[in-house]
């Protein structure tokens, strides 16, 4: 039976985890900022006393949706150019629960779900 001391461990262990999470990451960035000053984007094998550390600089990419589109949809766009884009269908779930079910049928054959991870709030 779940107890209040239940909850009462969980929102410690969350605040915890949360806080440990956040130090975790602003120390990463700190160090890997001095490691990889200057470096090309890649993995840098680094020492730092005894220890001989990955770093690894990388980059976000990040493509102008609608004007590749436009582009594709314009036929603009070369064969090798198509190569380096990738088309991808994700169901739309806001209008996949309101649909009637003569609408959803055919595509309910290719959906497949999973338990997710529960979630649990404090009110």
């Amino acid at each position: 039976m779940i107890t209040p001391s239940d909850i009462e461990n969980w929102i410690l262990l969350k605040k915890q985890a949360a806080d440990a999470v956040k130090a975790e990451r602003d120390l990463r960035i700190k160090i890997c900022q001095e490691l990889l000053q200057g470096k090309e984007p890649g993995t840098h094998h680094i020492f730092v006393g005894d220890y001989r550390l990955n770093a690894t600089r990388k980059l976000n990419y990040k493509l102008d949706q609608d004007a590749v589109y436009d582009l594709y949809n314009q036929g603009l766009l070369t064969a090798e150019e198509e190569n380096l884009l990738r088309l991808k269908f994700e169901l739309n779930l806001r209008d996949y629960k309101k649909a009637p079910e003569s609408v959803v049928e055919r595509i309910n054959d290719y959906i497949t779900t999973t338990d997710a991870m529960p979630s649990l709030d404090l009110e």
